[in-house]
C-alpha cells in the first residue's frame, strides 16, 4: 500500500513538473510564429516597394528627358520668334521706306503737273512741242518729254511693285509670327504638363522612400529571428533538462524508497554511475567533427559558407549563420543526427524550417525547405528524411541552409558533418 502511494505522489510530481514546461514551450512557438510571420509581410512590402521605386526611378528618368526636349524645343521656338520679330519690324520700316519714295516722286510728279498749270492753263507737253524752233528742236524737246514720261512712270511702277511685295512678305511674316506664337504655347503648355506630373511623381519617389525607411526599420528589428531562435532553443534545452533532472531524482527518491537493502542500493547507484559515464561518451562523441551525417546525401558542393559574407538579396555584410547546399527542388534533407524535433514550421526569412535537438545541447536546423516531414515533438533517426529542398524564405534558389548550433550559439557546422 506504502509502495502504490509512494508511485502515485511520484507520478502526481511528475505531472506537476512537465505539464508547466510544456505550456511555457508553446508560448514562445506562438511568439515566434508571429513575428516571423510579420517578418515575411515586411520583406514582401520591402520587395514590392523597392520594385515600385524602380520603376519610378525610370519614369522620373524619361520625364526628365521629355521636360529636357520640351524645353529644349522651347527654346529654340523663341529664338524663331524673336528673329521673326526683328524680320517683321525690319520689314515693316522698309515697307515705310518705299511708301515714303513713293508718296515722294508722287509730290514731285504733281508739282511739276501744278507748276504747269500754274504758270499757263493750257502751257503742257503739247505746247512745249509746237514752241520748238526747228525740226532738230522738236526732236530734242520730244525725247525730253519721252524720257521724263518714262521715267515718272516706270519710278511709279517700281515704287508700287516694291510696296506689294513687302505688303505680301509682311503679311507672310505676320502669319509665321501668329504660327510660332500657337507652338510656343502648345509648348509651355507641355512643358507645364511635364513639370506637373514630374512633381506628382516625385513626390510619390519621396512617399515610397518614407515607406521604405519605415519597413527597413522593422525589418531590422525583425531580423532578430535567429537571436530569438537561439533564446527559445537555449530556454527549452534549460527547461528539458530540469526536467530530466527532477525526474531523475524523483527516480533516485522511488528506487530508495522501494528498497530496504543496503547492496540493491549499491548496486543501483553503480548502475546509474555506469548510465551517466555512457551518456558523457555519447555526449562526447556527438560534439566531435565528422560525427554528424551530410543533411542532404549526394550533395556535397556549398555554395555559400559559414562567416562573413554580401548578402545576396539585400546586398549588405552580413554574418551567415551556415552552410548553403545547393540541390533540385524536392531532395531529400535528413536528420544529421538522432533527436526530438523542436520546430517544424514557417521561420521568417528561413522560409520552412525544422530545428531538431540531438541531446547535450546540440541541435541542428534546415532550412528553405518546400516541404516539411516531421512535426515538433516527433522523434527521429540518424538519416530519417525530414524535409524536401526548396526555395522558401529569403532565398535566391533551391538550397538547404544547414546549422548546428550549441547551447543555442551558431557555430561552423563542417566539423560537425565531414
Amino acid at each position: 500500500m506504502k509502495k502504490v502511494i509512494t508511485i502515485m505522489l511520484v507520478v502526481i510530481m511528475l505531472l506537476g513538473m512537465i505539464l508547466p514546461a510544456i505550456t511555457m514551450a508553446a508560448e514562445p512557438d506562438k511568439d515566434l510564429n508571429r513575428i516571423n510571420q510579420e517578418k515575411k509581410a515586411v520583406q514582401d512590402k520591402i520587395s514590392e516597394k523597392q520594385e515600385q521605386k524602380q520603376q519610378v526611378k525610370k519614369e522620373l528618368k524619361q520625364l526628365n528627358q521629355q521636360l529636357q526636349q520640351a524645353q529644349n524645343e522651347l527654346e529654340n521656338t523663341e529664338k524663331k520668334l524673336k528673329t521673326t520679330n526683328e524680320n517683321l519690324e525690319q520689314t515693316k520700316k522698309e515697307f515705310e521706306k518705299a511708301q515714303q519714295k513713293m508718296e515722294a516722286q508722287n509730290d514731285i510728279l504733281n508739282e511739276r503737273i501744278r507748276a504747269m498749270y500754274k504758270n499757263n492753263s493750257t502751257l503742257g507737253y503739247l505746247e512745249v512741242l509746237l514752241n520748238a524752233t526747228s525740226f532738230s528742236d522738236f526732236i530734242s524737246r520730244f525725247d525730253t518729254i519721252k524720257t521724263v514720261v518714262n521715267y515718272d512712270f516706270d519710278l511709279l511702277t517700281s515704287l508700287q511693285e516694291q510696296r506689294d511685295l513687302l505688303e505680301d512678305k509682311k503679311e507672310e511674316i505676320q502669319a509665321e509670327q501668329q504660327r510660332i506664337t500657337v507652338l510656343k504655347k502648345q509648348l509651355q503648355d507641355k512643358a507645364q504638363e511635364v513639370e506637373t506630373l514630374k512633381v506628382s511623381k516625385q513626390d510619390y519617389s519621396n512617399k515610397l522612400d518614407s515607406d521604405l525607411a519605415a519597413y527597413e526599420t522593422r525589418a531590422a528589428q525583425l531580423e532578430k529571428d535567429s537571436q530569438q531562435v537561439t533564446k527559445m532553443i537555449q530556454e527549452a534545452q534549460r527547461k528539458q533538462q530540469q526536467t530530466q533532472t527532477k525526474q531523475q531524482e524523483a527516480q533516485t527518491k522511488q528506487q530508495q524508497t522501494q528498497t530496504e537493502q543496503q547492496q540493491q542500493m549499491k548496486k543501483d547507484s553503480k548502475d546509474n554511475a555506469t548510465k551517466d559515464n555512457a551518456t558523457k561518451d555519447n555526449a562526447n562523441r556527438g560534439s566531435m567533427g565528422g560525427r554528424l551525417l551530410w543533411p542532404v546525401p549526394g550533395y556535397t558542393r556549398i555554395s555559400s559558407p559559414y562567416g562573413w559574407r554580401n548578402h545576396p538579396i539585400f546586398g549588405r555584410t552580413s554574418f551567415h549563420t551556415g552552410i548553403d547546399i545547393p540541390a533540385p527542388t524536392g531532395t531529400s534533407a535528413i536528420a544529421a543526427g538522432s533527436g526530438t524535433v523542436m520546430y517544424a514550421g514557417y521561420m521568417g526569412g528561413y522560409g520552412n524550417t525544422v530545428i531538431i535537438d540531438l541531446g547535450n545541447g546540440i541541435s541542428t536546423l534546415q532550412a528553405h525547405n518546400s516541404s516539411l516531414l516531421v512535426s515538433v515533438g516527433q522523434k527521429v533517426s540518424r538519416g530519417q528524411v525530414v524535409a524536401r529542398v526548396g526555395s522558401t524564405g529569403n532565398s535566391t534558389g533551391p538550397h538547404s541552409h544547414f546549422e548546428v548550433r550549441v547551447g543555442g550559439n551558431h557555430t561552423n557546422p563542417l566539423p560537425y558533418v565531414r
